[in-house]
């Protein structure tokens, strides 16, 4: 890409208030003839935009979709909303069955909240993918982006007819949940101690290993620990177990991780909705869902110990600093996922089973789909891909991601020509404003 989002400075980059630049982003909108849904948990970074304007481009013949140009003083860079035409452009989308069910409502909103600010031009669908959401649809050309909590392995990369760029969106997390009469949320767990619990090694509450992290709790005469697991593949069992092997040697060699694991003891369930129903019908249950920002009702949530010695629950602060203590790095600079993993992030207070979720998309979207799908339609979905930054499943993607997030969608072309630009600050870039 020429040009390109201005740097953050990594020394003054701190978690933005979840409602700063809000009015003045509302004003511009308004003033610029945007209708602005009602705010809930837009991204910060994003509400706040920036010294750097980005543009949507959709020309072929007949047709122009023109941007609006809002202005922003400082964060990374905001999605420029095409202007809506008489023509609905739908578009369609796949979501790896890896991902919990309750990711939809996530995709559901942020369609509904882009329609909204641009007059409700688009409409999106989208259907659940086996495996990681990559192949078959995506490889098949039946769909126009896969989500995805997974890369794509080498048998996607092998199936896909062209390349993919695979870029982050949101951010997740996994929650310890468990039911012990009289103990509510907050319970600190080691990594040793869970180890211990899902290997079958501890089977008591009152356990040196549990009681010693909460001497403030009393653990006596609680039920025997009844695990509950996951035995469908799934993106909570990998980053759970990714979390395992990290901080115990002896579950890595012995179980390992993945999206399936062979679990040592335990009740197996097929949905997060199963295994939530269990651990709270179970007394002395124990259990781990995805959480999406999503209530996990009928059970408590542990404190689990991250890297640095400390205790976190799955919050929006948790979550967002373990992906921030990663945000200046190189890996995340040069859009390297393959390297980067969340989980027992170093910083203190960060939750340790935070996740990323991506989507992947072709990176020419012309050549890949021999034209089939339309530069317009290419760039209502790519609009989409940067708008879903904006609308976090747990906590707001840090300021590093979005800028590399952007770098990566502005890789994105149509028979080879960018469909997203962006220009520096007071609209120049060193290159043409035009394309």
């Amino acid at each position: 890409m020429q040009g390109g989002a201005p740097a953050l400075d990594p020394t003054t980059v701190t978690k933005p208030s979840e409602n700063d630049g809000i009015d003045r982003f509302a004003e511009e909108a308004r003033a610029a003839g945007l209708v602005v849904p009602r705010r809930v948990a837009l991204n910060p970074w994003v509400a706040i935009a920036v010294g750097a304007l980005l543009v949507v481009a959709a020309v072929e013949v007949g047709y122009v979709a023109h941007g609006f140009y809002l202005q922003r003083t400082e964060g990374p860079p905001a999605p420029i909303l095409p202007v809506c035409t008489a023509t609905m452009v739908p578009f369609n989308g796949t979501i790896s069955s890896t991902l919990d069910p309750s990711a939809v409502p996530w995709l559901t909103a942020a369609d509904k909240q882009m329609a909204s600010a641009t007059g409700g031009c688009s409409q999106l669908t989208f259907a659940e993918s086996s495996g990681d959401g990559y192949t078959p649809e995506l490889s098949a050309l039946a769909t126009s982006y896969a989500v995805s909590g997974a890369l794509p392995n080498a048998s996607d990369l092998a199936a896909l007819p062209a390349a993919v760029e695979t870029i982050p969106v949101a951010l997740s997390a996994v929650a310890v949940v468990y039911n012990l009469p009289g103990v509510p949320s907050g319970l600190d767990l080691s990594g040793a101690a869970l180890a211990g619990i899902f290997s079958g090694a501890i089977t008591s509450w009152n356990n040196s290993t549990i009681a010693s992290l909460n001497p403030s709790v009393s653990l006596g005469g609680l039920p025997p620990i009844q695990v509950v697991y996951r035995s469908d593949p799934t993106t909570s069992t990998l980053g759970f177990s990714e979390y395992l092997s990290d901080v115990s040697p002896a579950w890595s060699s012995s179980v390992g991780s993945g999206l399936t694991v062979a679990w040592p003891v335990g009740t197996a369930t097929t949905s997060r909705s199963a295994e939530l129903a269990n651990v709270s019908s179970t007394s002395g249950a124990i259990g781990y869902v995805e959480t999406y920002g999503s209530d996990t009702p009928g059970v408590a949530e542990a404190a689990v110990e991250d890297s640095a010695g400390d205790f976190a629950l799955p919050t929006e602060d948790s979550v967002w600093s373990a992906a921030q203590s990663f945000s200046t790095s190189k890996t995340v600079e040069n859009g390297a996922w393959a390297n980067l993993s969340l989980v027992n992030a170093s910083a203190a207070g960060s939750y340790p089973l935070s996740e990323l979720v991506y989507v992947g998309v072709y990176h020419d979207l012309g050549v890949a789909y021999g034209g089939a799908l339309s530069l317009t339609t290419a760039t209502w979905v790519l609009t989409f891909l940067w708008w879903l930054t904006g609308v976090p499943l747990l906590a707001p993607l840090p300021g590093g991601y979005i800028e590399a997030a952007g770098e990566m969608f502005a890789n994105v072309t149509y028979n080879g020509t960018e469909i997203l630009h962006f220009q520096g600050p007071g609209g120049g870039d060193g290159d043409t404003d035009e394309f």
